[in-house]
C-alpha cells in the first residue's frame, strides 16, 4: 500500500512507541509531530492558531534536557527498515549532506565561506527503491556542528561523516529480522564529496555494495601498470545504445540522453597519507557523458562495486545513481516546504532535535508525490479517509472532475496548489501547497456538515 493514509495517523506511527523517559514527553512528541505535519510552511504561533498553551507546549518539548535528534527518530528508523524489508529489489542508500543556517545566531555554527557559514551540516542516509518510486525513509540523521568531534568524538573531521553514517546504516540493517540478506540488496550512493579512499575501503570490508560519483583522479593499476585513471579512460568499453535518464540539472529534473562506456577490475591505489595502512581495492567503473545535443552537461565517472560484464548491468548502475536526486528534493522540502531556516530557534541544542523530526515530514511530503507512480489505480477510499474522500468528491463534481482513485486525488490536490496540468503530475512545491489547503478546507467541510446537523 502507498504512503498515503490519514496525515494524523501516519505521522503518529513515525513518531509512537518513543522512549524519551517520561510518558508525558512521549504523548507530547505525537502531538508535536501531528501539529507539525499538519501546517508544515506555517509558523509554529500559526500552526496552534494563537493558543499559547499549545505554543509553549511545543517549545517546551524540543527545550527538554530528555529530548535529542537519535531518540526522536527511533521509531521512524524501525519503520524505515521495515518498508525496506517488504520490498524484493535492489535498495539504494542515497547519502547527503544539508547545510541550514538557523533564522537566528547561535553558538556553535559552522564557518564554511561561499554562502555555507554559521550554518549545520546535517547528513543523512534517505532509503529507496532501485528505480526510485518507493521512498521507504530515513535511515540515519547526524547534524554537525561547531566543534565537529563535540557531538561526535569518533569523528577527525567532516569528511569522516561518510563512514559513520554508513556504519550506523550496516548497525541498523544488521540488526533486522533480514539482517544479511537484506544488506546485500543494497547499495550505498555518494556524489563526488564521498569520493574517500577509506570509505571505499570501509564499505568494502564490510559488503555493503556502492556507487561513488569519482571527484579525484586517482591513481590506478590498470593491465598490471600504474596510471591515472583519466589517463586509461581511452581503453573503456561502450556499452549498448545511448538511452534517457532523469537528472537534476539546472535546480530541475530533467530527462537527457547518455551514452556510457566501462572499465573493470581496476585497482584503486591507496593515496600517499594512507598508503601504509592501507592495500589496493578493485573497483568497475561506468564513465556516462550525455549525447552531443543535451544542455545537462552530464559526466559521471562512477566507481562501482557492482559487477558490470554486460550491459543491462552497467545500466543499473547508471539508473541507480541518477535516483541520486530524491534526497536532495527532500532537502529542497526541508528548507521550502518545512522552513527549517525561518524557525526562531536561539539554542542549537533545542533546533536539533526539531530538524530531526521536520526531515521525516519533509520525506513524507516527497515520497507523497511518488504514489501516482506506485499505485495509480489504487481506489480513493482507500487511500483517503471518509471525510476526505467526500471533499474530495465534491470538488471533482464542481470542476466537472473523474474522483475514482489516488491519482485523481492527487492531481485534485496538486491544483489547489497550482498545477495546471502543463506538466505529468504537480511538483513537490506545488503538492505540498495544495497538502497544506486540502487540510484546511477538508477541516472546514467537516465543521460545516455538523453545524447543518
Amino acid at each position: 500500500m502507498p504512503i498515503l493514509t490519514d496525515s494524523k495517523d501516519f505521522i503518529q506511527n513515525e513518531f509512537s512507541n518513543l522512549n524519551l523517559g517520561d510518558k508525558r514527553l512521549n504523548r507530547r512528541a505525537l502531538y508535536v509531530a501531528t501539529t507539525l505535519n499538519a501546517g508544515p510552511a506555517f509558523s509554529i504561533p500559526t500552526m496552534t492558531s494563537g493558543n499559547d498553551g499549545q505554543l509553549k507546549a511545543i517549545y517546551r518539548f524540543f527545550q527538554n534536557d530528555k529530548i535529542d535528534d537519535q531518540k526522536i527518530l527511533q521509531t521512524h528508523y524501525g519503520n524505515t527498515i521495515e518498508r525496506m524489508e517488504s520490498y524484493q529489489g535492489k535498495i539504494l542508500l542515497l547519502n547527503d549532506s544539508c547545510f541550514v543556517t538557523p533564522a537566528k545566531g547561535c553558538e556553535g555554527l559552522l564557518t564554511r565561506g561561499k554562502g555555507k557559514d554559521n550554518c549545520v551540516r546535517t547528513h543523512y542516509c534517505l532509503a529507496v527503491s532501485e528505480d526510485g518510486r518507493h521512498l521507504f525513509g530515513i535511515l540515519n540523521f547526524h547534524v554537525l556542528t561547531d566543534p565537529i568531534n563535540e557531538r561526535y568524538p569518533e569523528l577527525r573531521d567532516e569528511s569522516d561523516i561518510w563512514i559513520m553514517t554508513a556504519e550506523k546504516c550496516i548497525e541498523l540493517i544488521h540488526a533486522s529480522k533480514q539482517g544479511n540478506k537484506l544488506l546485500s540488496r543494497c547499495l550505498f550512493l555518494a556524489d563526488r564529496e564521498g569520493d574517500e579512499f577509506e570509505l571505499i575501503n570501509f564499505l568494502t570490508e564490510n559488503r555493503l555494495g556502492f556507487i561513488i560519483r569519482s571527484q579525484y583522479d586517482r591513481n590506478v593499476i590498470f593491465e598490471n601498470k600504474e596510471n591515472k585513471l583519466g589517463q586509461i579512460e581511452e581503453y573503456s568499453i561502450k556499452h549498448g545504445a545511448a538511452y534517457a535518464i532523469k537528472v537534476q540539472a539546472d535546480k530541475k529534473v530533467q530527462e537527457i540522453k547518455v551514452k556510457r562506456s566501462v572499465l573493470r577490475n581496476i585497482s584503486i591505489v591507496p593515496p600517499v597519507n594512507v598508503a601504509r595502512s592501507y592495500t589496493p581495492i578493485t573497483v568497475n567503473v561506468v564513465l556516462v557523458n550525455e549525447v552531443p545535443g543535451e544542455t545537462a552537461d552530464i559526466k559521471w565517472r562512477l566507481l562501482t562495486s557492482e559487477d558490470i560484464d554486460n550491459s543491462s548491468a552497467s545500466q543499473l548502475v547508471v539508473s541507480s545513481y541518477s535516483q541520486r536526486w530524491k534526497i536532495e528534493e527532500v532537502n529542497k522540502g526541508a528548507k521550502t516546504g518545512v522552513r527549517v531556516e525561518e524557525r526562531q530557534f536561539t539554542d542549537l541544542s533545542h533546533f536539533i532535535p526539531f530538524l530531526a523530526m521536520a526531515f521525516v515530514v519533509a520525506w513524507r511530503i516527497v515520497a507523497l508525490r511518488t504514489v501516482v507512480e506506485i499505485a495509480p489505480d489504487t481506489p480513493v477510499k482507500e487511500a483517503f479517509t471518509k471525510d476526505e474522500v467526500e471533499y474530495l468528491k465534491a470538488q471533482a463534481k464542481k470542476f466537472e472532475l473523474p474522483m475514482k482513485n489516488v491519482k485523481d486525488g492527487l492531481l485534485l490536490i496538486g491544483r489547489l496548489g497550482g498545477f495546471t496540468g502543463r506538466y505529468e503530475r504537480p511538483g513537490w512545491q506545488i503538492l505540498w501547497q495544495g497538502w497544506m489547503k486540502f487540510y484546511e478546507r477538508v477541516a472546514g467541510f467537516v465543521l460545516a456538515k455538523e453545524m447543518l446537523g
